[in-house]
């Protein structure tokens, strides 16, 4: 059976930036007795990230994302393919996402051969606060209803939607 992570990142203590804890912490409850996914929650990325991802056959990440275009609580998604590694890079454990990922496939790493990117437009990412913003509050009900659905017949070997 192939497994899947769905890990939600942030912080839950930087208002909307706990998008994808909170997506995490709704989410688990209603996926525990689903065989072959596993739901976490996180406050890494880069190299630490991959960790996480090692041994899976697909991950769906769910974060928070500033954009200046976009109104908050728009829910947006991504592959891998919509993303390119950086050339810049100021530690190795802080790397980006794509990056981290090309060096674990270099090292022969097992990782995700499908990674899918939620992503839900924050409001305010840097007051303290373990509250989020309305848009934020009402995205991550939507993004946790939505996964629900899709993993509900997962035990059923169904793949990915």
């Amino acid at each position: 059976m192939a497994r899947t992570i769905i890990v939600g990142l942030g912080n839950d203590i930087l208002s909307d930036d706990a998008a994808g804890i909170h997506v995490a912490r709704r989410l688990a409850p209603l996926l525990k007795e689903t065989r072959g996914v596993a739901v976490v929650e996180a406050t890494v990325g880069g190299i630490r990230l991959i960790e996480l991802l090692s041994g899976f056959d697909h991950a769906v990440i769910v974060d928070a994302i500033v954009r200046e275009n976009e109104a908050p609580g728009t829910i947006l998604r991504f592959t891998m393919c919509d993303f390119s590694p950086t050339t810049r890079t100021g530690a190795l454990h802080d790397i980006d996402l794509p990056t981290a990922l090309e060096m674990a496939m270099r090292i022969g790493m097992s990782i995700p051969h499908e990674i899918e990117l939620i992503a839900i437009v924050a409001s305010d990412v840097l007051t303290v606060s373990e509250e989020m913003c309305p848009e934020v509050e009402a995205a991550v009900n939507k993004v946790v209803s939505g996964l629900a659905d899709r993993f509900a017949s997962w035990s059923a070997g169904n793949r990915l939607k």
